[in-house]
Formats: structure tokens, C-alpha cells, sequence
């Protein structure tokens, strides 16, 4: 089996992350989803949004075993590359963003995802700011 390199977007909101993978995708690469969008629509859409953040440390856990999902690689796929939306150092941010302390467990868990490569792309203009129901964080 040829070794699949491992290739995730990080970074700001409204950067171009998800238009870049959509492009990727539309080109026939495997692409993994944002987890943080998934879990925050979903809540948004059981009213439960403001909830997510009442618990912390579940929410942090619950970030972490989706990105550990969504970044398992099937054995079979013919790709030489896998791109993902964001990974495991997206949700170290996001907790210091929560101030939220990590746990010894929690780092080490994280800390097990390997990427070959990381790509973040400089913040756009401020006028192409997209601030939504989703994506509370201000420019």
C-alpha cells in the first residue's frame, strides 16, 4: 500500500479553506469535512447552539472524537492524497479560544494526528468577512 499523504487547511474563518477543498473535490481528491460545521449546525439546528458551550470539556471531547473519525483513511482508497478542513490543531485553538485547559489526555490524544503537510492561508480583507449564525467570531 502506497503511503497516503496527509494534507489539512487551518486557520482563520472566511480564508478560503472550504472553497479551495470544494475545488479539490470537484477534481476527484478525497477531501474530509470541517468537523467544528457539522457539530455547530447540527446544535443550531436543535436550538441547542448556546448549549454546546455550557460544557466545555464535552464539547472539546466531542470535537476531538469527530476529527478522530473523520480523519480515519480507508485502507482502500486509491488516493495518494487526503485533504481535510481543519484538523486536530484547529481544536487546540479553539479551546485556548474557549479557555478551555486541556487535559494531559486530551493533548496527548490530539497530539497523535500526523499531517504531511499544513496549509494556512492569510486572512482576507476585512470587507470579505462573512459573519453568520455559524461563524460568530468577529474580523
Amino acid at each position: 500500500m502506497n503511503k497516503i499523504i496527509k494534507i489539512v487547511f487551518s486557520g482563520g474563518p472566511n480564508v478560503g479553506k472550504t472553497s479551495i477543498l470544494q475545488e479539490l473535490k470537484k477534481r476527484g481528491y478525497d477531501v474530509r469535512n470541517e468537523i467544528f460545521t457539522q457539530l455547530f449546525y447540527e446544535a443550531q439546528n436543535k436550538n441547542k447552539f448556546d448549549d454546546l458551550f455550557k460544557d466545555k470539556k464535552s464539547l472539546i471531547k466531542n470535537l476531538i472524537n469527530l476529527q478522530i473519525e473523520e480523519e480515519k483513511i480507508d485502507s482502500i482508497s486509491a488516493q495518494k492524497y487526503d485533504f481535510l478542513d481543519r484538523g486536530m490543531v484547529d481544536i487546540f485553538g479553539f479551546s485556548k479560544e474557549i479557555e478551555y485547559s486541556l487535559t494531559n489526555q486530551e493533548f496527548l490524544t490530539m497530539t497523535n494526528s500526523h499531517y504531511d503537510l499544513c496549509f494556512i492561508p492569510e486572512p482576507l480583507e476585512k470587507k470579505f468577512y462573512d459573519q453568520n449564525s455559524i461563524r460568530r467570531q468577529t474580523f
